[in-house]
């Protein structure tokens, strides 16, 4: 059996099966939330579901500040895409953006790896080197080509 609600635009399901004294129950959602997020939902009302979280520091000067810590966001919006899960380890200054231990997931598509952006007075030029070293799973190469052309 399940029970459906929606709460703040969120689907919750809870699927209930089992003999009456050993009741499974497994919560899902649409768009997908860990358990943690839909209980918090369901319980409180607080829209937990886009949440943006960073814990780092920033030293230098107020003109060539440098930015570290580790960051995750979720259900992040960019470029007409809905990303349900992004985070790393950040470093971040005039000169370039890296991210190490950094995760992806978009859908079915899974990423993880290390990557590295360089700019010039905080901007990124058309020549800005790029790198980027890890796996994608669950990927289909059509998405891949379009995601590839796209950036």
């Amino acid at each position: 059996m399940d029970l459906d609600t929606k709460a703040r635009g969120v689907d919750v399901i809870l699927n209930i099966s089992g003999p009456i004294d050993k009741l499974n129950l497994t919560p899902r959602s649409d768009p997908p939330m860990p358990l943690s997020d839909i209980v918090a939902l369901l319980a409180t009302g607080i829209d937990v579901y886009k949440r943006q979280v960073f814990d780092g520091t920033i030293t230098g000067s107020l003109d060539t500040p440098r930015i570290t810590g580790h960051g995750n966001a979720t259900n992040v919006v960019w470029s007409g895409r809905t990303f349900q899960a992004l985070g790393g380890d950040i470093d971040l200054s005039s000169t370039g953006l890296a991210v190490r231990n950094g995760n992806v997931q978009q859908g079915a598509l899974h990423a993880q790896g290390a990557g590295s952006l360089g700019m010039r007075d905080w901007q990124v030029e058309d020549a800005s080197p790029v790198s980027f070293a890890g796996s994608i799973r669950n990927a289909p190469a059509a998405d891949l080509m379009l995601s590839l052309i796209h950036i």
